[in-house]
């Protein structure tokens, strides 16, 4: 309970909108893994007495006291000031049931609108977008460009319903927006990650999953060192193409996952495409933020 006040506190004095308000949710996706907190509404105080009874240890964060962190001045006005203690639950407590009915009444607005790829990006309907109302619409392009786009936050409340409402306009060429872009494909709308956004190369260690650019974990079966996953890049998409005739836009084939063994590449897992001998590779799409989440109570 201290650390949900902490955080709604922290996120008031930072102007967070209703959603940040509410605090930490006692259950979300993390893409390969679901986060559980059903100790969330537990004191401290309560915590400590159940170990104590019980003969269990626990850990003490030294960080926790800390006045290099802001959570320590945070916790300290929290102490010296019940009647802020008791704003700040009851803030977190009136806005929890709203998020989470939001995130219940999203999913048939998702289903209707959005297609999530394989490889990471998304194809929206525009017409059937441009029929939804004007809160869901944004909802669906906030969560959208939150899968795609593989970052801790949701942008900015007005971005996204000036950029929602340009992308069911007649003449909607494309825009960008939180790490993604936004392009007209097709019949479709496509959102995927503007390349220059991406995350630099991580190497891979065998047997071992890694992250990579908040959206990908890859794994190496047997691969020697100087492995890395990072994006294909212009070129390298440019190079494949030509080759094997890819039919994906540019800016998507740029973003997509490659392997290189030393700065070589070797594999485009993506585009079914790896270079004789390359290292055998594990990759799943695993956003920080499911585009939506699982039908999953905790009681």
């Amino acid at each position: 309970m201290v650390d949900q006040a902490e955080t709604v506190l922290f996120r008031r004095d930072r102007g967070s909108g209703e959603d940040g308000l509410a605090g930490m949710a006692a259950s979300r996706s993390l893409g390969a893994a679901r986060l559980i907190r059903p100790l969330l509404g537990w004191r401290k105080a309560d915590l400590i007495a159940t170990c104590a009874a019980l003969a269990q240890d626990f850990l003490d964060d030294p960080s926790n006291k800390s006045p290099r962190f802001a959570r320590a001045a945070l916790r300290a006005r929290l102490a010296a000031d019940p009647d802020l203690r008791g704003e700040v639950d009851a803030l977190a407590a009136e806005l929890a049931q709203p998020r989470a009915e939001r995130l219940r009444a999203l999913w048939n607005p998702l289903a209707a609108c959005v297609e999530i790829r394989p490889d990471g990006a998304a194809c929206l309907d525009q017409a059937a977008l441009a029929n939804l109302s004007v809160e869901d619409r944004r909802a669906v392009v906030a969560a959208t460009l939150l899968t795609v786009g593989g970052n801790a936050f949701a942008p900015k409340g007005e971005s996204v319903s000036r950029l929602a409402d340009a992308m069911t306009g007649q003449g909607f060429r494309g825009g960008s927006l939180a790490g993604c872009a936004i392009r007209p494909w097709r019949a479709s709308l496509l959102i995927c990650r503007e390349p220059r956004a991406m995350a630099t190369p991580v190497t891979l260690i065998s047997g071992e999953w890694t992250l990579w650019d908040g959206r990908f974990l890859a794994r190496g079966v047997c691969c020697d060192a100087g492995v890395t996953v990072g994006a294909l890049g212009v070129a390298g998409f440019a190079t494949l193409r030509n080759r094997h005739k890819f039919d994906a836009p540019a800016i998507l084939g740029a973003g997509l996952p490659a392997i290189r063994v030393d700065g070589a590449l070797v594999a485009a897992p993506h585009l079914e495409w790896a270079e004789d001998g390359a290292p055998s590779i594990e990759m799943r799409f695993t956003p920080r933020w499911p585009l939506s989440s699982e039908r999953f109570t905790v009681v």
